[in-house]
Order: C-alpha cells, then sequence, then structure tokens
C-alpha cells in the first residue's frame, strides 16, 4: 500500500510503502500459536530531497539572432522568401511593442518600412519652383532618381558614386524618373542631382538648376532626424545611416540605402544590443530570447508542483567585465527570478559568451550558500560557442572550451551534476554533452526544425523533464 502526503492542490512530495504479508505459515511457532501463521507487516517512507538548483542562462547577443536580417543572409535560396516573412513579421511584432512604449520614442517622421529618402528644395517663389529629388526608385533602386518640380522640368543632370555626370535636356512635363545611360554612369549609384526648372540655378555648371545632394546630414533632413535626438544613450543617427548605407544584412533583405523603423529596430538588435546602449530591448519579443524567458517562467511553475523546498539561483555568464553575473541568491521566491529574468535582454552587459565563468559563478555561489542536506545541481543553457575569457569571437575557441571542461571538472569532483541545454544549430552540442558526462549530468539537445525555429514547446519539454527529476530520500 502507497501513501502519498500531500495537501488539496499539490503533487506528493512525501511516500509511505507498507507491505503486509497475511496468513504467513509458521513451523516451530505452532506450539506457541494455534492458528499456525501471522500477519507480517513493515513500512518505508521516503521523501523528495531539496534541491538548490543554479540556473545558469545564455544572455549573450547572439540570444537576438533570430529576429534578425542575419538570418534571411544566411537562408538557402529556396527558404529565403519564408524566413524573410517570419523575421518580418517578429519585427513588426517589435515594433507595436516599442510603439506601445510612454512617453513614446521621437524618431523624427521614419516611416516603418524602409524607404529612399525625399530631399527637399528651396520653397517655390515667383519663377523659382519647388523641386524634390528622391534618391531611388522601386525598379531600379539607387541607380534611378525620381523628380518633381512645381514648374516644367528644363534638364537635369545626375551624377554617379564615382563622380561621372550625364546630363539630360531638352524636358517636358514636372516630372521624371531618370538614371544614366552612358557607359561611365549606367547602373551606377547615383549622389548629386541638379534640377533646371523655372529660373532657378546653382552656377555648378552651364545651365545647371538647383543642386540636391545624397548624403548623412540630406538624409537626416528628409526624415525629420536633424531636429530630435536620438532616442538612446549609444547609437546615433549618423551611424544608424551608415548602417543602412553598409550592412550586408540590411543588403541580404532588400533595404540597403533605405532607411525606416524596419531597419532601425535591426540596428538595435545587432548593433546596440546592451542595456546601456538600447534600454528598452528587454521589452520586446526578440527571439530566442522571449522563449527562453517564458519557458522559465513555467519552469518554476513545474518546480513549485511538489512541496519539496527546492530553491533556485540564477546567473547569466553576461557582465560588464565578460564574466558572469549572479542576478539571484539561492531563493524559494521564483517570481522574483522570473522577473528578473523576463528584465533582461540579449546582451544584456556585454555580447559574449563566457560560459565557464557561468559554471564557475554557478559552483561558487553554491559552495558557499547552499543547504547541507540539498541535492545540488547546475542547469546550463547555451545558444553558441563560447568566445570567453581568452578571445573576442572563436579567434581562440580551443582556450575558451577547455575552460568549460575544468570548470565542470571543479563541479564533478563536488559529485554535483550539471544538466546542459543546447539550443539551435549554432550551439557547441559535443562540449555540452562533454560538461554533462563529465559531472554526471544529462545533456538536452534543442536543433533546430528552420532557420527561424520557436524554440518555446521543445524548451517546455526539456523543462518538465528537469523539473520532475527529483531524487528521494529514505528516512524510515
Amino acid at each position: 500500500h502507497a501513501h502519498a502526503a500531500r495537501g488539496p492542490e499539490e503533487l506528493p512530495s512525501t511516500l509511505r510503502i507498507t507491505a503486509v504479508h497475511d496468513n504467513v505459515p509458521l513451523f516451530f511457532g505452532q506450539f506457541f500459536r494455534p492458528t499456525g501463521s501471522v500477519s507480517v507487516r513493515t513500512e518505508s517512507i521516503a521523501r523528495y530531497q531539496p534541491r538548490d538548483i543554479a540556473l545558469v542562462l545564455d544572455f549573450s547577443a547572439s540570444m537576438n539572432d533570430d529576429s534578425e536580417f542575419c538570418r534571411i543572409a544566411q537562408a538557402p535560396a529556396d527558404q529565403k522568401a519564408a524566413v524573410k516573412a517570419l523575421v518580418e513579421a517578429n519585427n513588426l511584432q517589435i515594433y507595436n511593442e516599442l510603439q506601445a512604449i510612454r512617453p513614446p520614442l521621437n524618431c523624427g517622421n521614419l516611416p516603418y518600412e524602409p524607404a529612399y529618402p525625399t530631399v527637399r528644395g528651396q520653397p517655390a517663389s515667383g519663377s523659382i519652383p519647388h523641386c524634390t529629388v528622391t534618391f531611388g526608385t522601386e525598379a531600379d533602386g539607387t541607380k534611378a532618381v525620381y523628380v518633381t518640380s512645381t514648374m516644367d522640368l528644363s534638364n537635369v543632370v545626375i551624377e554617379t558614386h564615382d563622380g561621372n555626370r550625364q546630363k539630360f535636356e531638352p524636358l517636358t512635363g514636372k516630372t521624371g524618373t531618370f538614371k544614366g545611360t552612358l557607359s561611365t554612369t549606367r547602373n551606377k549609384r547615383i549622389v548629386r542631382v541638379w534640377v533646371k526648372s523655372g529660373t532657378n540655378s546653382s552656377n555648378d555648371g552651364p545651365g545647371y538648376g538647383e543642386r540636391f545632394e545624397w548624403n548623412t546630414t540630406t538624409i537626416k533632413k528628409a526624415f525629420g532626424l536633424d531636429t530630435v535626438p536620438y532616442p538612446y544613450a549609444a547609437g546615433s543617427w549618423d551611424e544608424f545611416i551608415n548602417y543602412c548605407n553598409t550592412s550586408s544584412n540590411v543588403s541580404a533583405a532588400g533595404y540597403q540605402y533605405r532607411y525606416g523603423w524596419k531597419n532601425l529596430i535591426n540596428y538595435w538588435l545587432e548593433k546596440r544590443p546592451m542595456a546601456s546602449e538600447t534600454a528598452d530591448l528587454w521589452r520586446v519579443t526578440a527571439q530566442p530570447i522571449q522563449s527562453l524567458k517564458s519557458t522559465t517562467a513555467v519552469f518554476f511553475q513545474y518546480i513549485q508542483e511538489v512541496d519539496a523546498n527546492d530553491r533556485a539561483a540564477l546567473v547569466i555568464y553576461n557582465s560588464s567585465n565578460g564574466t558572469a553575473t549572479l542576478e539571484h541568491s539561492l531563493t524559494e521566491d521564483f517570481a522574483a527570478v522570473a522577473d528578473t529574468v523576463s528584465r533582461r535582454q540579449a546582451g544584456h552587459y556585454d555580447r559574449y559568451t563566457n560560459i565557464g565563468a557561468g559554471i564557475q559563478k554557478a559552483r561558487e555561489h553554491l559552495e558557499a550558500n547552499a543547504r547541507p542536506g540539498a541535492f545540488k545541481m547546475i542547469v546550463l543553457m547555451t545558444d553558441g560557442l563560447p568566445n570567453r575569457p581568452y578571445n573576442d569571437y572563436g579567434n581562440n575557441y580551443a582556450a575558451d572550451k577547455q575552460y568549460v571542461i575544468q570548470q565542470a571538472q571543479l563541479v564533478a569532483q563536488k559529485n554535483w551534476p550539471i544538466v546542459t541545454i543546447s539550443l539551435g544549430a549554432e550551439a557547441d552540442a559535443a562540449l555540452m554533452q562533454q560538461v554533462a558526462d563529465i559531472t554526471g549530468g544529462i545533456h538536452f539537445n534543442v536543433p533546430p526544425d528552420s532557420i527561424v525555429t520557436d524554440y518555446t514547446q521543445p524548451l517546455l519539454a526539456v523543462f518538465r523533464k528537469i523539473a520532475d527529476h527529483r531524487p528521494l530520500v529514505l528516512v524510515k
């Protein structure tokens, strides 16, 4: 017979097993007991051993990557359209979340969809018209310009990025699209335009009209960024514009030389992810960091299904000095830990992945604070390769990997298991398996099912298994 001790809303935390054997025949005992048999009864009681769990999580900058244009660049040709749709759907979700911030972010008149800049000329006055030049068209990109005037056009001169010019005249009408047709101007980006209309002039050449430039200053003015401060502590409108012009990931997404919130969000995620740089990114559903946040909260719910006096500490291997940070000491206040996880962003303190430092910080905290009778364990999650403490981004990977192994060996000397989770295709699953093997833990590999994967369900399954793995202690 098994009996479980529990409250009305709890799973059992203590198990009592009673064995009864009736009518056991007696040999010599029958001389003293006429019935010739007895009932034998024994019982044992076991309870779940309290656990002190150090949760060690990856908050490196790569935990934003599934929300970035880099995934479009990495996708095979036959998958690019589908991957772009997924990334941009998430980008729009992030945009809507940022729009909900109060007071609202002031980004001039920057549109959501990236657009080519329209440079506006002098106001119309008498015989002088108002002209505009848009540096780029849907059909030809930056190799063409679209010109408007409030009067008929007389001539248009274009100058390409390498200094070659071409003049178009005579012209009729008030608008026109112009692109190079000479061997010196064909298929080249246009950076300067002169528009002759009415009596305007620039004195830059024979019959040249008003001059229009494509540069950082005119781009900022075109989108109203010249009159508003950049909204965060690090970065700038100039840096953002240069990013739109030069990033290979922006080019892969089809938005090079265009400017809009869609690019701005990617700029923040890729180039300025730290909390000290772009403080509001913890609020948005960037991936896969959001999957980790939501499943960590559920993990704590799983733990509390059984009242076994478990405690948890939170370590993230991300810090201002490139090591790891103890965010929460061992506590039973799981809601507070989950709240802290929700308020961290990928690359929160820095961009690096110092897995070894995360293990070290967890071990040292357990050594100093774990209960003598508790079961000690570390849960380690990563989505990438160690690139600290000896290098930046893989130039000395062997040394960084060896540091992880050394830290795992120190944990093994304590007889504490490390349960490892490899998230995504870029994680070193072999290293995580080795860490688990060294410490007597278990490795869970959570591979992607596509270039962009929703890891929520597989992570929930892993956390369910970890929460349910409860050691028993015999108390009777």
